[in-house]
């Protein structure tokens, strides 16, 4: 009898704890959860302010710059406000978006900064095909379910690799002109493996679905003059 009371008391007790530290974690997860909803909002303030300020100095010419210059600051101004929803929020197609803009911005940063002339687009093209590929490896990074992405992306960084060597001159004519005719083709396979793997994916899908939904067999029924406490 005593042996019971203690154990009983061991469970009381451990549920108590239990209990105790559920409620430490709600607390905490509130307190933080407040604390971001207080930052946010003056984060956000700050930027506005700092943003009217750039576009008052550019409009009235007090600076030495111009619009032709800072324009890049709306996709970058648009990569980080998603980077910073994907921080709170976790969700991958916002990191994905946030990088795209992100790199995009920094590549039109180059140009407008007079660090590559505006000539050298026809070039330096391939850094739309690599930006997009980055952007694909960071979203398969994060969500293992978009296997897909990480395909693609990798097939568009290998053909920006291969379209920088043909611009640059590291490719011999001969191989670089059928290249620039049939690169569609990486853009073909690539296609045929999402597809393929969409396919087994949808495939195997359906088959757990199945094995859930199917019912077990039934109870075996109880033999003739037979009752539940016979024994």
């Amino acid at each position: 009898m005593c042996k019971n009371s203690y154990q009983e008391d061991e469970k009381s007790i451990l549920l108590k704890k239990v209990s105790t530290t559920l409620k430490i974690s709600a607390s905490t997860m509130a307190k933080e959860e407040a604390m971001r909803s207080v930052q946010s909002p003056k984060a956000l303030g700050i930027f506005l302010i700092a943003l009217g300020v750039l576009f008052l100095l550019l409009n009235n010419g007090l600076l030495w710059f111009g619009w032709e210059v800072v324009w890049p600051i709306f996709p970058l101004l648009i990569g980080l406000f998603l980077l910073k929803v994907f921080v709170g929020r976790r969700k991958p197609r916002q990191l994905f978006t946030g990088i795209f803009f992100l790199l995009l911005s920094l590549f039109f940063f180059g140009f407008t900064l007079g660090i590559f002339p505006w000539e050298k687009m026809s070039a330096l093209w391939p850094t739309f095909p690599l930006v997009l590929g980055v952007s694909l490896l960071a979203l398969a990074a994060v969500d293992r379910h978009t296997s897909s992405a990480l395909v693609v992306g990798l097939a568009l960084i290998l053909f920006s690799v291969l379209a920088y060597m043909s611009a640059g001159g590291a490719i011999r004519p001969r191989i670089s002109e059928p290249m620039s005719r049939l690169w569609p083709l990486v853009l073909v396979g690539a296609g045929a493996l999402v597809f393929l793997r969409a396919r087994n994916e949808a495939a195997e899908a359906r088959a757990t679905l199945t094995e859930v939904a199917e019912p077990g067999p039934p109870d075996p029924a109880p033999a003739p003059g037979s009752t539940k406490d016979s024994p």
